[in-house]
């Protein structure tokens, strides 16, 4: 990617972003920065961008990037979000330390529809139930200074709490009954946890995670065996990998949903695959 073409946004809450910034500097990759505020400014300064943009952020900022962005503008991405998940999908793991190329790949995104009409897209997952409902209770200030603790507090409030029941369409016409889905684009959930193998945000399709039980205990149960990978979790967890559309649909009660970390549009909504956008990402040694 052309280095003096990148228009920069730097994430609140991007870690580490002075040293990054110097190192920037330094190689003289960039015309300008500008800093987000909150959500919906890197839709917005991706949108008036005429070329690729520089993204240094967390999952929801990429999201926000991606979606935005045209078929023909690349999106270049440093990953430093508090509880970043895209970094292992990009394969870095834990930490980035650096890089000494850029290296390019497609981005198939999930979108969904409401109504026949695209309405939001997301890059890793989508998910409705009680860990989507922790998602919108997190505490911010927590979330900042312990992003993993953060979401366990708000998990155990959510599983406390009385649980809708989603119905889940898949398509071929078969459907599901649960209080907990999600649809997975890549591997992994909530950092290091894979819990959907060879899935990744460069191929089509999704892997759908629809949990068999009814109450607290089963929803908790199914989620410790899914992220430790117990060689029963499929006695908790049907999973179903398809590259058609999924429809999601709220039978009883409350049922919040998330995508990417963030808070998304009500049930009911329709998930498709769609055009690939190109992400550009660091590899190899400081």
């Amino acid at each position: 990617m052309p280095s003096p073409e990148l228009q920069p946004i730097l994430s609140t809450g991007s870690g580490n972003l002075l040293t990054w910034i110097h190192r920037l500097r330094f190689r003289r990759a960039f015309t300008g920065v500008r800093a987000t505020q909150g959500p919906g400014d890197v839709s917005r300064f991706v949108q008036q961008s005429p070329g690729p943009v520089l993204l240094a952020g967390g999952d929801g900022s990429l999201r926000e990037a991606l979606t935005a962005a045209r078929p023909d503008q690349p999106v270049a991405f440093f990953p430093a979000g508090t509880a970043s998940v895209a970094r292992w999908d990009l394969g870095y793991g834990r930490t980035v330390s650096g890089w000494r190329h850029w290296r390019t790949r497609p981005m198939h995104l999930g979108w969904i529809e409401q109504g026949g009409q695209v309405c939001d897209g997301f890059v890793m997952m989508l998910s409705a139930g009680p860990d989507a409902a922790a998602v919108a209770g997190v505490s911010k200030n927590l979330k900042r200074w312990s992003g993993p603790l953060a979401y366990l507090t708000a998990m155990i409030r959510a599983l406390l709490a009385p649980m809708g029941a989603i119905r889940v369409i898949l398509p071929d016409g078969e459907e599901r009954m649960t209080p907990q889905v999600i649809v997975q684009k890549i591997a992994h959930y909530g950092g290091p946890f894979p819990v959907a193998p060879g899935r990744s945000s460069a191929g089509i399709g999704f892997a759908v995670l629809v949990w068999r039980g009814r109450g607290a205990w089963s929803v908790l149960l199914g989620f410790i065996a899914l992220f430790l990978r117990l060689p029963f979790w499929r006695h908790w967890v049907e999973r179903i990998d398809t590259d058609g559309p999924v429809r999601l649909e709220a039978v009883a009660g409350a049922v919040a949903v998330q995508i990417d970390g963030d808070p998304a549009p009500p049930l009911p909504l329709t998930v498709v695959d769609g055009p690939p956008r190109t992400l550009a990402y660091p590899v190899g040694g400081a």
